[in-house]
């Protein structure tokens, strides 16, 4: 990245305002009062859209309990500087609103940072020698959590072509269980002790939605994928309350020192529900949540009342638990995405759909009828459709309140061209994690070679989606990949492998512009909590949920965005994170 100097900050800040990409609005008061404010922010600049005609930002933003109550120039402010209000200059650095993180698995993802981390391998070996060491400083501390030794992030590329098996396993601790979860979450692999404990044999039949390799002598091999991973997750001890909110607090702090205020958690069981509730109850949970509850193929009234049930019990404070999480289908990498035609490199499979689609209609216009949120993961376009037919068959039986429920579908990674119009049409939001939409080892060893050519065409549509006039948000899926969204706005802007300037962009038309992808990050994702009357944008009367940045990421070319650095997050006008605090330096990507 070059080097950034003050100059270069006020010249390309004035090619920026030059250009029209930055405009100002007229000042912006609150009507009721100009009683002093708690905070005032000056020397600033203030991102808002306007209509054109505007010379420049506003520098000046002023916050009382927690909202805005002015945005203008410094003249302006005047009245709302008392002799208790703390001022905070920041000699021209950019303000923007935080961002929306509306797909990711903040409380798993804090319990996982105490796991093995296997994310960056690039083989099979170098997996091993990691979990070895990882378990003999486990021994040495003692640490006896269940004696469970646990491992996170292993990337499919890295045992393609090398599987990793219980034997493997075995030879790291034959005596203590063990569990590696691959990085896209997707897959598990277990020790023998695991299996033992979880009653895996060869009589055991996966459920419909999973898969139990198996040897050639069909004993199991370790490895369970989809909901077959369900068979030994519910034996695998949950920690204490304590130690999840512990968790939970750290992986918020790293959220805010990359400008997140506000995050839709995509997978929540009962204990995560409580976790989000018990910080938010102590008011430590800083930044808005929503939870998306776990919902099964197999679900009826029974286990629809009790998510109700959960609804009124843990929502409190910043934190709702309005939304159901339902996963369509699985992925690409391990041919369990459902495809409507078969893949290139296995043409007896289509992959699978996890909900028969009468029952996913089912599911779907349960929940809606009860006011829920659905948030579906789909990969695949056979998925993809399913779902859109399941908020269809919702909207055509419940009417009523269906639209402003905001049914959303996630990660979208193949949308077949006549299915993009109706997502305007069923009012559904197209959530995409830009970050995935480059040529990366995923994409070109196990991706391109199961799509083949004519559907590589198709991936990842964010502009033919954002073009078609529909709502769009965007999320991290963290852990399952960086949580920083300006890394995941540079990808979005430029289709191509950070760091690399030469590298192949994967489908340039589908390139979106910085303006739009923020606004993804910003207000299509508070439109996707429910929250945009109150968070998204920086105007008068909404949370002072901001951010400071120290680079102009609209000056910069796109290739240096995701190398800005966030350098303090306010949530309700209270500071959360600031780069400058000894504390917070280690803090971040």
């Amino acid at each position: 990245m070059p080097q950034f100097t003050d100059r270069s900050i006020v010249l390309t800040t004035a090619i920026a305002i030059a250009t029209g990409l930055l405009l100002r609005p007229p000042a912006q008061a609150a009507e009721q009062s100009t009683e002093a404010a708690d905070l005032l922010v000056t020397n600033a600049r203030i991102y808002v859209e306007s209509p054109p005609g505007s010379a420049a930002l506003p520098s000046t933003l002023a916050c009382r309990a927690g909202k805005i109550v002015y945005v203008g120039e410094a003249a302006g402010a005047t009245p709302y500087r008392g002799p208790q209000t703390r001022v905070v200059n920041l000699t021209g650095a950019l303000v923007l609103p935080g961002f929306h993180d509306c797909h990711v698995h903040l409380c798993e993802s804090g319990m996982e940072s105490r796991y093995c981390q296997l994310s960056g391998v690039k083989t099979k070996h170098a997996a091993l020698a990691r979990l070895k060491e990882y378990a003999a400083r486990q021994a040495e501390t003692k640490n006896q959590q269940s004696s469970w030794i646990k491992a996170a992030g292993l990337p499919l590329p890295a045992v393609e072509h090398s599987p990793l098996t219980k034997e493997d396993l075995d030879s790291v601790d034959n005596t203590r269980p063990i569990i590696v979860h691959s990085e896209d979450c997707h897959s598990l692999w277990l020790n023998s002790k695991a299996l033992k404990l979880a009653k895996i044999d060869a009589r055991t039949r996966a459920p419909q939605a999973g898969i139990i390799e198996h040897e050639a002598d069909g004993t199991p091999n370790g490895c369970l994928r989809e909901e077959a991973m369900e068979l030994v997750e519910e034996i695998v001890p949950m920690p204490p309350l304590k130690e999840r909110c512990s968790d939970l607090k750290k992986a918020v702090l790293l959220a805010n020192s990359l400008g997140i205020t506000s995050i839709q958690d995509a997978h929540a069981s009962e204990e995560i529900l409580a976790t989000y509730a018990a910080l938010a109850e102590k008011n430590e949970l800083n930044c808005k949540a929503v939870a998306a509850m776990h919902v099964g193929s197999s679900y009826g009234d029974k286990e629809f009342d009790r998510m109700e049930d959960f609804r009124q019990k843990y929502s409190v404070g910043n934190f709702k638990a309005t939304s159901a999480k339902i996963f369509a289908d699985g992925v690409i990498e391990t041919h369990t995405a459902a495809m409507i035609d078969p893949y290139c490199d296995k043409l007896s499979s289509r992959g699978t759909l996890n909900f028969e689609p009468e029952n996913l209609q089912r599911i779907v216009t349960a929940l809606d009828k009860r006011g829920f949120q659905v948030h579906v993961h789909a990969i695949g376009d056979r998925a993809v459709r399913a779902a859109l037919d399941a908020f269809e068959a919702a909207r055509t039986k419940n009417g009523g309140d269906y639209d402003q429920h905001r049914h959303q579908i996630a990660h979208l990674e193949i949308i077949q061209k006549s299915d993009v119009p109706r997502f305007k049409n069923l009012s559904v939001i197209a959530n995409f994690q830009p970050y995935w939409a480059f040529y990366d080892p995923y994409m070109t060893e196990l991706t391109v070679p199961k799509m083949g050519p004519e559907r590589m065409k198709l991936i990842y549509p964010i502009k033919s989606v954002l073009d078609s006039g529909a709502h769009l948000a965007a999320g991290s899926d963290w852990s399952v990949s960086t949580l920083n969204p300006l890394k995941a706005m540079q990808i979005a802007v430029t289709r191509k492998a950070p760091g690399r300037p030469y590298a192949r962009v994967l489908l340039p038309e589908q390139c979106v512009s910085l303006k739009d992808i923020l606004r993804a990050y910003t207000t299509g994702g508070a439109y996707a909590n429910h929250s945009e009357d109150s968070t998204g944008s920086l105007e008068v009367g909404k949370a002072a949920d901001f951010i400071v940045l120290n680079h102009d990421i609209f000056a910069i070319k796109p290739e240096f965005i995701g190398q800005v650095k966030v350098m303090k997050t306010y949530v309700d006008g209270k500071l959360v994170y600031d780069r400058t605090r000894l504390e917070h330096k280690a803090v971040g990507e």
